[in-house]
């Protein structure tokens, strides 16, 4: 969503660009640090099945965006010209 924003209100100069990275990137050095790796896994005794659901779900989708993306481009029509 953030970088769809971004595109959307561009062209930025390198100062902006490096304002809108800022976040992202301590959002991820706070990912990857491990403090919280423990506090995030699951209890023992929580059966794995609704997990299971929600990838293969997720790997559904993901292949449903990729065969609808390719018949977008296998319809559109390339002769028009926007300009």
């Amino acid at each position: 969503m953030n970088s769809l924003a971004f595109l959307w209100t561009g062209p930025h100069s390198w100062s902006v660009a490096t304002l809108f990275m800022v976040p992202l990137v301590l959002a991820q050095q706070l990912d990857c640090s491990g403090r919280l790796l423990y506090e995030r896994q699951p209890p023992e005794g929580l059966p794995r099945w609704p997990f299971d659901v929600l990838v293969y779900g997720l790997a559904a989708l993901q292949v449903w965006v990729v065969v609808a993306l390719v018949h977008l481009f296998t319809v559109q029509d390339s002769s028009r010209s926007t300009c």
